[in-house]
């Protein structure tokens, strides 16, 4: 399976689960430089040209300056989401509502949390649109969720979330795409990859319609 940027890949009900969160799969790359310090530190006038992936060498050539700028969106200073807005810690005052794309579970009440917006890819295209997304500030109490023929715990606790079926070309299939309650939302799936026109399907809460986790077959 090729590695996909962004992503978590999770064994799920025979199908490969995608959980969504700021960070990156890598397969196939020899070796990627994102000019981050090692460690980040947050200070866009630092850098350093040692790949994050692989091993190999990036020199500057031509009229090319030294100096490190923003880049695209996070890179490369540590500390920003996907759209360049700065990540916020926010302790949880409650039991539910800060779903954790991670490790797919509630957090429960006062633990601390990371507050970003991720750019879910895919759909792309005109369906294709960014999500706030909670995960675990403390990555040692995070571990990764990978079932076998499990629906994670707090998808089915959720009273109502958003079923997204989606065909090879990221169009919406309309007419399998719906809310479901979430101890029915593993039936809902199984239909939608039942039929062949659907590619993935991604879940998404039904209120602020935020992301939680792709399916897959395969």
């Amino acid at each position: 399976m090729k590695g996909i940027k962004g992503i978590r890949v999770l064994v799920f009900l025979g199908f490969v689960l995608f959980c969504g969160q700021p960070a990156c799969a890598h397969a196939d790359a020899i070796a990627q430089w994102t000019f981050n310090s090692l460690p980040p530190d947050a200070d866009k006038t630092t850098g350093t040209n040692s790949p994050a992936i692989g091993s190999g060498t990036a020199l500057i050539l031509g009229f090319v300056t030294a100096s490190y700028s923003d880049g695209g969106t996070n890179d490369p200073a540590s500390g920003t989401d996907d759209s360049g807005n700065r990540i916020v810690h926010w302790m949880s005052d409650k039991d539910t509502g800060f779903f954790c794309r991670h490790c797919l579970s509630q957090p429960g009440k006062g633990r601390e949390m990371l507050l970003a917006n991720y750019h879910v890819e895919p759909p792309k295209g005109v369906y294709w649109s960014p999500s706030p997304i909670f995960l675990h500030a403390d990555a040692d109490a995070c571990p990764r969720f990978v079932r076998e023929n499990e629906t994670p715990k707090a998808i089915r606790e959720i009273s109502l979330v958003g079923i997204r079926s989606y065909n090879t070309d990221d169009r919406m299939l309309y007419d399998l795409t719906d809310l479901s309650g979430g101890k029915e939302a593993q039936a809902r799936v199984e239909k939608c990859l039942a039929d062949p026109r659907t590619s993935y399907v991604n879940i998404h809460s039904s209120g602020p319609g935020c992301f939680l986790c792709r399916v897959e077959q395969f």
